[in-house]
């Protein structure tokens, strides 16, 4: 009901490492969110949430970067739209 939460992700595919039909690409991701309580009871919680990314293809001699790596999705375990 207070605090935040914060993530950095770090991706890498390469055919050296074994990616199939995918080209080489790099990917960085971060998220953060504040929780702040508006009464004593904790009952309402105000939150706020900021996501943001760079992708940057180093070889694209594959299909392409695969669709779920290329922005994000709306919801999942840490996006506000997953609490009640």
């Amino acid at each position: 009901s207070k605090g935040s939460f914060t993530s950095f992700v770090f991706e890498y595919a390469a055919e050296s490492l074994g990616n199939n039909n995918v080209d080489d690409f790099y990917r960085l991701a971060g998220q953060t969110t504040v929780y702040v309580p508006l009464n004593e009871s904790n009952d309402i919680v105000f939150a706020q949430s900021v996501r943001g990314g760079y992708i940057k293809v180093t070889d694209d001699r594959g299909e392409g970067v695969p669709f779920d790596k290329r922005g994000f999705l709306l919801g999942g375990r840490t996006s506000i739209r997953g609490f009640e």
